[in-house]
């Protein structure tokens, strides 16, 4: 295992903890919903209110791509949670199971684009 996957697991293991991040900014916003149309948007929609019938387990017991947005449990994800969570996907991090499943973004994105696309992230739940 990877420093960086030690460090994703250590990090997965609080992800409960709400930890607050740090201010995203306006920066962010362009770069950051660029990499999210191409690369997210497609699982997690558009708006980030996530698949229809995200809520719901498929017969195999996997649930669709959750919402990201304001009000979403992801919006409680500090910087650190989301970016490990891109860096090397759900599966990588013993997650809950996705059907479609999360793939690690480690090898498609640059260190600046998943700092972007969680910056932006962080600002759309802040939107009212």
């Amino acid at each position: 295992m990877t420093g960086g996957r030690a460090l994703g697991l250590a990090l997965a293991g609080s992800l409960a903890a709400g930890v607050s991040a740090a201010p995203a900014t306006a920066a962010d916003e362009p770069a950051g919903g660029a990499i999210y149309t191409e690369h997210c948007g497609i699982c997690h929609g558009a708006d980030l209110s996530g698949e229809a019938h995200w809520s719901r387990s498929a017969p195999t017991g996997a649930v669709p791509a959750p919402p990201l947005g304001k009000g979403s449990h992801a919006a409680r994800y500090s910087r650190e949670q989301l970016t490990t969570i891109i860096r090397w996907g759900v599966d990588e991090l013993g997650m809950q199971r996705y059907e479609p499943t999360m793939p690690e973004f480690d090898a498609v994105l640059t260190e600046d684009e998943i700092a972007a696309l969680v910056g932006f992230l962080i600002r759309r739940r802040a939107d009212p």
